[in-house]
């Protein structure tokens, strides 16, 4: 069976294009993301059991969320949103972690502003988070506009329009 993937965004690495690809895990195996050489073809795993909302970022970056096994309850995961950096002194990327998602949420979609804050909704809520701060800023509440379970976030370049799926109320 072959293997399922989208390109999310490319990243300029010591004179190389890498893509990073979302790759569907087959045979109950986790989702991956790899980052793919486009010159030799060859890809690498960076990160296993990741979500569905992997987006390019305003500083060039790519964002990811992460499902992290923790040893106090490993059932439920832990979120994290990272970020894919690249490295000035080689040709890989490093992986460091922004925040974590609003509570509330199981599989968080999020969508970056063009002056590097990020959007993420939360059923009905939408929230903001800025790097540095410790915590997501309610900004809206969508159930006024008769939107309720916010699956989907898109902003447009200049951050002056927002698509939002979301059930009807």
């Amino acid at each position: 069976m072959p293997y399922f993937f989208w390109f999310t965004a490319f990243l300029f690495v010591a004179q190389t294009w890498l893509a990073s690809l979302f790759v569907l895990g087959q045979n109950g195996l986790p989702s991956t993301l790899q980052i793919a050489d486009t010159q030799t073809g060859k890809a690498e795993v960076v990160a296993s059991d990741i979500g569905r909302s992997i987006q390019r970022m305003p500083s060039g970056g790519v964002s990811f969320v992460h499902h992290e096994k923790t040893s106090a309850n490993a059932s439920t995961p832990a979120l994290t949103i990272k970020q894919l950096v690249k490295t000035s002194t080689s040709s890989s990327v490093q992986i460091e972690t922004l925040t974590t998602p609003p509570a509330g949420t199981n599989e968080p979609y999020l969508s970056w502003m063009p002056d590097g804050s990020a959007l993420i909704a939360v059923n009905s809520i939408l929230y903001q988070w800025h790097t540095g701060d410790s915590a997501w800023a309610v900004v809206a509440n969508l159930a006024a506009f008769g939107l309720r379970e916010v699956t989907r976030l898109a902003v447009s370049p200049k951050g002056d329009r927002i698509a939002i799926v979301a059930a009807a109320k």
